[in-house]
């Protein structure tokens, strides 16, 4: 199957994919010429949602082919199931209903009145850039010779006078051919569109600092007063369980101790320790 002639680059690579996958499966004769089954080799390792097995039908004397999985109808190329009954009958060259035109190198070649312009054989599309391109090469070689010293500046700004006056009749016939005629006609389309003169800011590479904000249009029923909090003894909207009325003492947990974090013993705080205050007396009479 001569697939890379008939196919561009990119259509042709997936081409070999679906010939790759075409080797897992085997076709079995059902109908001599008219229907095979395509199986694949280890159906039993194949998964529970995937088929194993696929039905081709053969139909106008060999040239037409309808599988099952729909990719032809879908996407365009001939299936894997396809390619192995081709390649089990020994067919050599792909049939021409399996080939869709416009993923073949010929589909430019046929393309619609309106962009005719854009087919290679045109020569419009070469006389749009022939003839700015030539001229502005002998342009530049003009403007280099001109600026060799004072005298040939200033008999090339004499010439170029006398060509603009001479050009400024002629030049008022356009054939539409050029290639500013095509940017002034955009041009005017363009000046007839309105723009919004808010101007365009380049998006943040890195996001700011903080926790981002929450604030949204909030609903009708999110304005509201906040949810009320109740208490889980009396059921009560004015107080919480912790200083609930008929709160159980006994549910109460007993108050600690308070403990020095100088000497470490129970029944006193730092600031009343003995021990920590000849310790800084100690230390007072050392810097005296």
């Amino acid at each position: 199957m001569e697939a890379h002639q008939i196919y561009t680059p990119n259509v042709f690579n997936l081409f070999c994919e679906l010939k790759e996958e075409s080797e897992f499966y085997k076709a079995i004769e059902q109908i001599p010429g008219e229907e095979y089954v395509t199986e694949h080799y280890e159906l039993c390792r194949v998964q529970r949602w995937c088929k194993g097995s696929y039905k081709v039908r053969i139909s106008s004397g060999g040239s037409k082919y309808d599988c099952e999985c729909g990719l032809f109808e879908h996407f365009g190329l001939p299936c894997s199931h396809i390619l192995r009954v081709l390649i089990s009958t020994g067919v050599q060259k792909i049939p021409e209903s399996l080939v869709m035109k416009r993923w073949t190198k010929k589909a430019r070649l046929d393309t619609a009145g309106h962009l005719a312009e854009y087919r290679k054989e045109n020569p419009a599309i070469q006389s749009l850039t022939y003839r700015h391109s030539s001229l502005m090469v002998r342009v530049l070689q003009f403007a280099e010779m001109g600026d060799s010293n004072v005298e040939s500046y200033n008999m090339a700004m004499d010439i170029i006078e006398s060509g603009i006056t001479a050009l400024s009749e002629i030049s008022k016939v356009k054939d539409v051919m050029g290639l500013g005629h095509a940017q002034e006609a955009e041009t005017k389309d363009v000046d007839n569109v309105k723009f919004d003169n808010f101007p365009q800011r380049v998006p943040r590479k890195k996001n700011e600092r903080g926790r981002p904000t929450n604030k949204r249009d909030k609903l009708a029923y999110e304005v509201g007063s906040k949810r009320p909090r109740f208490c889980s003894i009396c059921r009560s909207d004015s107080h919480t369980k912790q200083s609930c009325p008929d709160r159980d003492p006994a549910t109460k947990k007993p108050r600690r101790p308070p403990t020095c974090t100088g000497c470490g013993l129970s029944g006193h705080k730092i600031q009343k320790c003995k021990g920590n205050a000849q310790e800084l007396a100690a230390v007072a009479n050392i810097f005296v």
